[in-house]
């Protein structure tokens, strides 16, 4: 989850010019291109739900290993 979340972040707010396009090809094939802000602002929201969705996946894991007990000792 981290890399895909980074991946999207470096193609949002990375630095550099990007080129998006696109289309539909369902019954009639439609292409179009994007601008670089409207390509990046897609990518920047889609970035920042993977940035929050790995946050707290990584505060999961690290809560239950916090929580583990070692060599036998009670937490209570």
């Amino acid at each position: 989850m981290t890399t895909f979340a980074l991946t999207l972040d470096w193609v949002a707010f990375g630095p550099g010019t990007r080129r998006f396009g696109g289309g539909i090809s369902y019954i009639v094939n439609i292409g179009f291109s994007p601008s670089e802000f409207f390509g990046r602002v897609v990518f920047g929201i889609a970035a920042v739900c993977l940035d929050i969705t790995a946050a707290v996946m990584w505060v999961g894991l690290i809560r239950r290993l916090g929580a583990r007990p070692v060599a036998g000792i009670r937490v209570d």
